[in-house]
């Protein structure tokens, strides 16, 4: 059974277990530990942004990832960012959560992903993302021609 549902500020501790784990913060533009109370404000404003949608992805009812989708109105077009459970890893969870959420969205992409990152990489190609272009270590990704 696979499930992508919002997130709600009940995940809170499940969402800040994945985002302090050592490799999402070496693949994150902020690698910063998070605390508590920062990361309880950041989702509650995350969770209030009309802008902003956070889905949370289940494999047979075990939270197994999330994926962020930010709207820009200047392209017209969501970028996404996803995390991968560390329980989860190198099991095809990214592809299926990430392919299945551009799915749903059915819309203009985008992803910004870090250079030596390959997990990512593969993942966001697998989901119908291409390389568009790089910049100071950063890979740029979309589902458009730029």
């Amino acid at each position: 059974e696979i499930l992508l549902r919002k997130v709600s500020m009940s995940d809170w501790k499940t969402l800040l277990e994945w985002r302090n784990d050592l490799e999402t913060r070496k693949n994150s533009h902020n690698m910063d530990l998070i605390s508590d109370d920062q990361h309880k404000l950041w989702l509650k404003s995350t969770l209030d942004n009309p802008n902003r949608e956070l889905f949370m992805y289940l494999e047979n009812g075990v939270p197994s990832g999330t994926v962020r989708a930010d709207w820009d109105s200047l392209l017209n077009s969501y970028i996404l960012s996803w995390t991968i459970s560390p329980a989860c890893r190198g099991k095809g969870i990214g592809k299926r959560m990430v392919r299945l959420c551009a799915d749903a969205m059915n819309c203009k992409l985008r992803a910004e992903i870090k250079k030596d990152n390959n997990a990512s990489i593969s993942i966001a190609l697998h989901a119908g993302l291409s390389l568009r272009m790089e910049e100071n270590g950063v890979l740029y990704f979309a589902n458009y021609a730029q």
